[in-house]
């Protein structure tokens, strides 16, 4: 298969990535509680947030592909280590959230609250966070300066990269012991809904773009 196919290809991935991305968090709780975990939207929230996670990966890997030679270093970096956090997110997505979670909660709702608030949890959640939303704000910056995209696509750049600011500076929070996952996500803490409110805007991103590179080889074609 010739490699402009392949990319055409992973903008289709981004877009079916992206929606199923939009779809979980609509239907996810607005808070994190045991009895949240219990309910009925939990496991479907999460498993198609993991499944989401599997097309989003390819679609990277296009994006990345169309713009390699123009992003440079910069975005070899930013690519590496968004890539490396999507791969993480959803091992943990998959593992944590769909598997061990609910079955803490069905047996012991106490020990779901001592692993969410244990140091060696907070670590590896945050560190995940700050490869994956690290890179991406170095990604989109290596985008911004490349241009190689369609000029509207810069403002999905930055409609991404505000979002992922924020979820960076609860990963430092959370590292720094600051905060807790238990108390930003308990019931009555409005972080879950900004959390999944700007989870959307970044999954609407990337349907922006996997429409660019998608519609971009169908533009060459048609002019062709």
């Amino acid at each position: 298969m010739k490699t402009s196919h392949l990319i055409r290809a992973s903008g289709v991935a981004l877009m079916i990535g992206g929606i199923l991305g939009v779809v979980g968090l609509v239907i996810h709780p607005l808070s994190e509680t045991a009895s949240d975990v219990a309910s009925s939207r939990w496991v479907p929230a999460h498993l198609l947030a993991f499944v989401s996670a599997i097309p989003l990966i390819f679609g990277l890997i296009g994006l990345y592909a169309r713009q390699a030679e123009e992003t440079g270093r910069l975005g070899l970096l930013g690519f590496a280590l968004t890539l490396i956090g999507a791969i993480s997110d959803g091992m943990e997505l998959l593992w944590i959230e769909v598997i061990i979670f609910p079955f803490l909660v069905a047996n012991d709702p106490a020990l779901y609250d001592s692993l969410r608030s244990s140091s060696a949890y907070l670590v590896a959640l945050a560190l995940s966070f700050l490869l994956f939303f690290g890179g991406w704000i170095t990604f989109g910056a290596a985008m911004v300066r490349a241009a190689v995209l369609p000029r509207w696509t810069v403002w999905l750049v930055v409609m991404a990269v505000i979002p992922a600011i924020f979820i960076l500076g609860l990963a430092v929070l959370v590292l720094s012991g600051v905060a807790t996952a238990s108390g930003l996500s308990g019931s009555g803490s409005p972080t879950i809904l900004i959390f999944n409110i700007v989870g959307i805007v970044l999954s609407l991103s990337f349907v922006g773009w996997g429409y660019a590179l998608w519609s971009e080889k169908r533009q060459t074609t048609a002019q062709s």
